[in-house]
Order: structure tokens, then sequence, then C-alpha cells
């Protein structure tokens, strides 16, 4: 089990952000926070595929003379969010502190066309001025800023995660999934939880001819560098409707979700040429609502899912795994 919570994790960084392997850390620590607050800004929209993939039908048991029983789904997700060029690239003013015969002074930049954390890799060059701290004249100069840790409109988020649905007490049950905080040595070290409570409605209304329920979950993925200090730590919250309809061995199903997103960025700044450091640390925030489209195979215990999702951008899971209702 440790073997695959570490493959879990080497695949979420290696094939999706790539924090710890191309070290994102001593990225951040190049530039300010007016910077590194749009060179980000697209992370929470590739995470936030996380909030997929949470059922496969809106079908929780419920029996009124054995209001409590037993069943289980566990499933292996992978989910992908599809980014436009807009979000690999941006153009921005910023002041940043250069150092000046040793003395530090505000430069005043200009970028065009700078890389995201999902643009090309290659560092764009700012150009931008400074006054001279003795004379005071205007100096023209130019500033090195970071490159992209992974370019690519596809961007993966954990490819294997395992999931846990257990139920049912009154047709509401409970999912987990994520793995737990794993030291990777030089890489860092990543963790993941996830959980969602959901409540069977369609009981409530025996005539309606297909299932329907509502679901509320939290998440919450960290990033910490070797020394143990935390670079981003991602947190979201989702609600849903949901309902699906099963035809012999394929259950079509579809829901309405509102997601709330906050990622804590937090980093240490060394300004160029400068032996100063500073604390860094801010928030990045979104909601909106998301519509989401599925299906689902079963044949016997095995499940086969595909899953697609539309809000400010286009998401894709799937779910391969077993289940069982016992009573």
């Amino acid at each position: 089990m440790k073997k695959l919570f570490f493959i879990t994790a080497v695949l979420f960084f290696a094939a999706s952000v790539c924090f710890a392997q191309d070290d994102i850390g001593s990225k951040l620590n190049r530039m300010g926070q007016q910077y590194t607050s749009f060179y980000l800004k697209p992370l929470n929209y590739s995470l936030s595929a996380l909030n997929s993939g949470f059922f496969d039908d809106a079908n929780v048991p419920f029996s009124a003379t054995i209001p409590i029983g037993f069943h289980f789904k566990l499933s292996f997700k992978g989910f992908a969010t599809f980014i436009t060029s807009d979000d690999q690239v941006f153009n921005m003013t910023y002041v940043d502190s250069i150092t000046v015969n040793n003395q530090m002074v505000p430069g005043y930049f200009t970028v065009t066309n700078a890389p995201t954390v999902f643009g090309s890799k290659t560092p764009p060059i700012a150009t931008g001025y400074y006054y001279d701290p003795v004379t005071g004249v205007r100096r023209d100069t130019t500033q090195e800023t970071i490159g992209g840790v992974l370019y690519s409109k596809v961007v993966p988020v954990p490819m294997v995660v395992p999931q846990l649905e257990i139920g049912h007490i009154y047709g509401t049950d409970i999912t987990f999934r994520g793995f737990p905080k794993i030291d990777f040595g030089s890489l860092g070290k990543i963790g993941y939880f996830g959980v969602a409570l959901r409540h069977n409605v369609s009981h409530y209304f025996t005539k309606i001819p297909f299932d329907f329920g509502v679901q509320a979950g939290y998440q919450n993925v960290f990033v910490k560098d070797k020394n143990d200090a935390e670079i981003v730590n991602f947190k979201t919250f989702f609600a849903n409707v949901q309902a699906s309809k099963s035809i012999s061995i394929f259950i079509i199903y579809g829901g309405l979700q509102y997601e709330d997103y906050n990622s804590d960025v937090t980093y240490t700044y060394s300004p160029f040429g400068s032996p100063y450091q500073s604390n860094i640390s801010y928030k990045l925030r979104d909601s909106y609502f998301k519509g989401i489209l599925g299906g689902t195979l079963t044949a016997g215990l095995f499940r086969f899912n595909l899953e697609m999702s539309v809000a400010r951008r286009f998401m894709m899971s799937f779910g391969i795994g077993v289940g069982q209702t016992f009573n």
C-alpha cells in the first residue's frame, strides 16, 4: 500500500505540476508577490479537476424497513484540465527590488508574454528602469524572470488517486480519497485528502423515475519543500445536486456543482543580487458553478466510468473500481 501511495504522489507531481522535480520553490523565491500571483493563477484551474469523480451514479441505497445497511465502492481516479492559451502567458507591469551600488532600490518593469506555471520553460526578459540612488538619474535595466514548470494545454492532476465510498445510514454515505504525507527526501513532502458526504433525496419522491441526491465535500492538497516549509496549500469546498438513470448495465449521470477554491501561497523571497530575504504569503481565491455529465459501465462487481465537466475550463475524469451492496 505504501508503494501505491508513493506511485500516486510521484505521478501527481511528475505528470502534473512537477513542483518538486522542476523546483518551483526556487522559481518562486526569485520573484515578488505581484509577479508570482499572475504566474500561479492557472493553478486553481488545474487543481479544480480534483472536485470531479466523487460520484458515478446518484443512487445511495435506502430502505424504510432496514434504514442501516452496508455498501462500498473502492476505485482509482484520474483527472485532467484543458487550459487555454491565455492560461499559459501573461503581461504585466510590476515593481521589484534591485541592488545598485550595494543599495536596494525599486525597479519598474514590464514583461510581455511571460510564461505562467504552465507556460514555456524559457525565462523571459523584463525591461524596465530605476533611479540611481546617488545621482537620481533614471537608468534603463533588464531582469530575467522565471519560466514555467509544465508546458502543456492538458494538465493532469493526481493520476491514480484511491477512493473509498462506504455507507449507508438512512440513505447517506461518505467518500474518502487521497494519500498521506510522504517524505520523498530531496523531492519534499506532499499530501492529499478529500471527503464528501452524500444523501439520497429520491426516496422522498417515490414517483421520480431516476435517482436523485445531494452531496458536499472538502479537499486539501499541500506541498512542502525538503526543509518542510509549505509552498502551496490548496483547499476547496464543493456542493452539488446529482441525478442518474440506470439502463441495463449502463448508468448515465449528471449534476450541477458549486465550488469554492482557496490556495495559500507561502515562500521566501530573495531579490536579484541581494542577500536580503523576506517572507511572502498570500491567497488565490475563486468560485464558480460546474456542470457535470458522465457514464458508468457495470460488469458484476466492476465499474468503469468517464466524466466530463465544464466550468471556466473543460475537465475530464475517469475511474475504475469494484463495488457491492449487501443490504
